[in-house]
């Protein structure tokens, strides 16, 4: 479903709470701050740019109670978005950003349209290192419910 990893990737990016949390300008490509699969090597982690987000399309899982789809609709999306920041704080600030702008909208494409966007599951972590070097993490997983349109 690359039509909802670009709406996501698009809503995010504009999203101006998030440019705030992460120090990106919304503009494509380093300075988004919201990359696929991998930040760019070159990208900045500092006090200016204190974060950023990488998403991940995890599977489509089946729909609940039904032994086959009906040709009006789709399995669900699973994306998840790992928040990574230099303190626990910018996680939290960018996590508020990324649930506020991905509730506040519903992908609708010439393909199908979204009827529900959910947060399903976070968790905090902490990469271990000296105190200079640590970092802040945090996993989300959002499902997105999508209905194909005839």
């Amino acid at each position: 479903m690359k039509e909802i990893r670009d709406w996501l990737y698009d809503t995010v990016r504009a999203d101006a709470a998030f440019q705030a949390a992460t120090g990106g300008d919304g503009t494509d490509g380093i300075n988004a701050r919201i990359y696929f699969q991998y930040p760019p090597e070159e990208f900045e982690l500092s006090a200016t740019k204190p974060a950023f987000a990488v998403y991940v399309i995890d599977t489509a899982d089946e729909i609940d109670g039904e032994d086959f789809v009906y040709d009006h609709s789709l399995p669900s999306e699973i994306i998840n978005v790992v928040i990574w920041g230099v303190t626990q704080s910018d996680v939290d600030d960018t996590f508020k950003a990324v649930e506020a702008a991905l509730q506040e909208g519903r992908p609708n494409t010439t393909t199908y349209f979204c009827l529900r966007v959910a947060l399903t599951s976070q968790d905090d972590g902490l990469e271990d290192g000296t105190m200079a070097d640590r970092i802040f993490f945090k996993v989300t997983r959002w499902r997105f419910g999508p209905l194909l349109k005839k």
